[in-house]
């Protein structure tokens, strides 16, 4: 993560942005927001696997780390076990 760069909306500048994009490109604006959060997710996770080396010597917090990134994406259920 050398070169990554956080961005921080405050709630009602998020709102006024993503209402002004929505007026302009209509419903296609959603499905742009759906898969950019979806890639923004993916990449979080590889960069803390990397941080945790991939698993290496303790599977199990990586797990964790699918667990909790899984959520995030608002699908409560999911419990993992290591088979290693």
């Amino acid at each position: 993560m050398d070169d990554e760069r956080f961005i921080i909306f405050l709630e009602r500048d998020y709102a006024a942005f993503s209402k002004t994009l929505r007026e302009i490109m209509g419903s296609g604006f959603d499905i742009i927001l759906y898969l950019t959060g979806y890639a923004m997710d993916r990449r979080g996770f590889e960069a803390h696997s990397r941080m945790l080396g991939k698993g290496e010597g303790n599977p199990e917090q990586l797990i964790r780390l699918g667990e909790i990134f899984f959520q995030q994406l608002r699908y409560d259920g999911l419990k993992m076990e290591a088979s290693i």
